[in-house]
């Protein structure tokens, strides 16, 4: 095993050279960042082609893409899935061990070339070790797609894990989310933004679990509907025995906008402990009328009304985003 300064991977995917009419190294750089680490999947295959990384990488065969962050990186690192009408199924399977003292910011963004229904699954496993911490960006923007994403989130001593999650668009997708706070001072905050439309069916499912004292954890995540689609959402937190000074929270707020769409919110806390602060709360309700009646008396369109509106409603969501790319992702999305 080769030893790199800043990453190392390790991958046993097919590395395949796409040779089409659709995907062109031209194509795909407009989806790429300069500033970042660039990591290209297509059909759920690692593909060295069209990635754009530097010498700080290296690729291996190994029975799933391991991701080994040694120290702080001064670049940030992207994560794109693509799919295309070459495959109706995949698997893919990538683990992420942050060492300790280490911070990295991961963007990971889900994106398809046609329009044609291809289901994939993806199983994402990564462990913070002490004192390390990840910023973690969730883009879903994959249309006509069953997507399945599974997140299994290990941390330790003082690690922090913070994630935004950005759910839009596909026919049906699932992220399900195991966190572990398996030592002291370990914290996860996961926030996030759905927006379902068509006859969409969009699915949140949550699993945070306390296994030791003086950890924290929060989930807060808001949703829009429309038309037909429908948005489920489910966290369930557990507090082991004997352990103290544990912060658990869960929210989910939603606006419906067209009647015929449907929400189902099912926040859980298992508290077997006596030392904690807990809260959960969800709300569902409709677009504030007199908000917009309001608004369209001063002269502004319906629309634009509509979208003032929302905009509001997200915007102590928003206001949790760090990076550019994730905050124009989402403007571009709404309404």
């Amino acid at each position: 095993m080769k030893t790199l300064e800043n990453i190392s991977i390790f991958d046993n995917l097919e590395c395949k050279n796409f040779e089409n009419s659709i995907l062109t190294k031209k194509n795909i750089s407009k989806f790429l960042y300069p500033e970042y680490e660039n990591l290209v999947f297509i059909n759920g295959k690692f593909s060295i082609s069209f990635s754009n990384f530097s010498k700080n990488i290296s690729i291996e065969n190994k029975d799933f893409l391991e991701i080994n962050v040694c120290k702080r990186l001064n670049k940030k690192i992207h994560f794109l899935h693509l799919t295309t009408n070459e495959i109706n199924s995949n698997l893919s399977k990538i683990k992420i061990n942050i060492e300790k003292d280490s911070k990295i910011v991961i963007l990971q963004q889900f994106l398809n070339f046609d329009d044609n229904l291809n289901i994939f699954k993806n199983v994402f496993e990564i462990f913070l070790n002490k004192n390390s911490s990840l910023d973690h960006y969730i883009l879903q923007n994959s249309e006509n797609n069953f997507l399945l994403n599974s997140f299994k989130i290990n941390i330790f001593e003082n690690g922090l894990y913070n994630s935004f999650l950005s759910n839009f668009k596909a026919k049906i997708s699932k992220f399900n989310f195991e966190v572990n706070l398996n030592e002291k001072l370990s914290k996860a905050f996961v926030n996030g933004i759905y927006l379902s439309k068509n006859q969409n069916i969009l699915n949140h499912y949550f699993e945070i679990n306390h296994l030791e004292s003086f950890t924290e954890s929060s989930i807060f995540i808001k949703g829009i509907l429309k038309d037909e689609s429908k948005a489920f959402f489910e966290v369930s937190t557990s507090i082991s025995k004997d352990i103290k000074e544990i912060s658990a929270k869960q929210l989910n707020k939603n606006i419906i906008l067209d009647t015929t769409a449907k929400c189902y919110s099912k926040p859980i806390l298992w508290i077997r402990s006596s030392d904690v602060k807990c809260s959960h709360g969800s709300t569902t309700g409709y677009l504030d009328q007199d908000a917009i009646f309001f608004l369209q008396s001063r002269g502004i369109d319906l629309l634009e009304a509509k979208k003032i509106v929302l905009s509001a409603f997200l915007k102590e969501i928003y206001e949790k985003i760090d990076l550019d790319e994730v905050k124009n992702f989402i403007d571009g999305e709404l309404l």
